[in-house]
């Protein structure tokens, strides 16, 4: 588990490249973030030993807002995984980079 294809983080890599310079083209200023200095930023820590960074992240979110009327579930009702790419986002949208 916990695994990402080299497919997937290639095909990952160029979206990022061409969104980069599409918005660098219409004047935006673009801030490349790890995942783990937004969650210190946002969180004050980035990971709990020996918990998954998933399961910090979703715990940390659920802290602060009530996600139940986002999330998706699967067709058995249970959590559906991929709701923390969702968290994952939300980590980053609330990202305030310091001056």
């Amino acid at each position: 588990g916990g695994r990402t294809s080299q497919q997937v983080i290639i095909k990952l890599a160029k979206f990022n490249a061409i969104l980069c310079f599409m918005l660098e083209n219409f004047d935006f200023d673009v801030h490349n973030i790890n995942p783990m200095t937004a969650r210190k930023n946002v969180f004050g820590k980035a990971r709990i030993k020996g918990m998954k960074a998933k399961d910090f992240v979703k715990q940390e979110i659920e802290k602060i807002y009530d996600t139940k009327k986002w999330c998706k579930t699967t067709t058995r009702g249970n959590w559906d995984k991929r709701n923390i790419d969702a968290y994952d986002g939300l980590v980053m949208a609330l990202f305030e980079k310091s001056s």
